[in-house]
């Protein structure tokens, strides 16, 4: 009896060992689907559940395709399918939501996921022909746009902007070309 109650145990631990594992990567799985994100890299993260680099693939000028595309750094912190969402604009380059412990102040009051979206045309996110004519208000809210539009296909729950000094900026020039 013993013995049936230890095998008992042990399959059990690891039937929800395995059920964790397949959960974990559902997230995974959605952001390979998505058709817009070229790359995908697991992080680090000590905040939440998984973290995920992604590179969007956003139009140069959102008015003319074939001007071409670059690669947006976008870093998805997931924290659950059922919780509320928190888009951080950045202002410039998004270096920083690559630290384990990077949890933004609204996502960590309540317990939100958190999508970091890297300015267009800084660090990871600039494209190969350095045209500075399209680093516009509107091409940058047009890159936001797609973002949030592909990511709320997974993050249907409600949804927050907020960035800080020139992502504060950013976050107000999106809601100023869709402000719904």
């Amino acid at each position: 009896m013993k013995k049936i109650r230890l095998y008992f145990t042990v399959f059990t631990c690891i039937f929800a060992i395995n059920i964790n594992v397949f959960a974990q990567s559902d997230i995974y799985n959605k952001l390979s689907e998505t058709a817009e994100i070229a790359k995908i890299e697991k992080l680090e993260s000590d905040e939440f559940q998984e973290k995920y680099l992604t590179f969007f693939t956003q139009k140069i000028d959102t008015k003319n395709d074939s001007i071409g595309t670059f690669l947006q750094r976008v870093v998805v912190f997931h924290a659950g399918f059922d919780r509320p969402t928190v888009i951080v604009t950045e202002g410039y380059g998004g270096s920083t939501a690559l630290r384990p412990k990077y949890r933004e102040e609204l996502s960590r009051l309540f317990n939100t996921n958190m999508i970091f979206v890297e300015h267009r045309y800084f660090l990871e996110s600039t494209p190969e022909t350095k045209d500075w004519k399209y680093l516009t208000a509107e091409n940058s809210a047009e890159d936001l746009h797609a973002v949030v539009t592909a990511f709320k296909k997974i993050y249907p729950q409600k949804w927050i902007s907020s960035g800080i000094s020139k992502g504060g900026q950013t976050a107000l020039i999106y809601r100023t070309f869709f402000p719904r």
